[in-house]
């Protein structure tokens, strides 16, 4: 095999694994963090426990909505940065389809239920 040829196999595999990380789901990055409630066709369901002082490992969703039973602060991290939230319990947001990691700074654990659509 010529140089060239190997060079061009190595940096196509390595985009392909960057394309990969970039759309791990959150249940397979961070199994202990979160946990499948319901899975079919359309939607992906989630519990998501972090406790006091925890980081997740860098994960996708799809188009989320998010229900905190336990609210708390959160420092979430993307490619563009990151932002400190604070939600409360009860609290419910979306999101567009997107990579991230989250730390909870707060002392006690947040847990939220995740539901993802899947795309069609």
């Amino acid at each position: 095999m010529n140089t060239q040829l190997v060079i061009a196999m190595m940096t196509l595999l390595a985009s392909l694994q960057g394309v990969a990380k970039a759309a791990i789901p959150a249940h397979n990055a961070a199994p202990a963090q979160y946990q499948v409630l319901f899975e079919n066709d359309q939607v992906l369901t989630l519990k998501m426990t972090l406790a006091a002082n925890e980081r997740d490992k860098w994960h996708s969703h799809h188009s989320e909505t998010v229900y905190f039973q336990r609210g708390g602060t959160l420092a979430i991290e993307t490619e563009h940065g990151m932002q400190e939230v604070t939600v409360a319990d009860g609290e419910v947001m979306w999101h567009p389809s997107w990579r991230h990691r989250v730390t909870n700074l707060s002392a006690h654990p947040v847990v939220a239920i995740i539901v993802e659509q899947k795309p069609q």
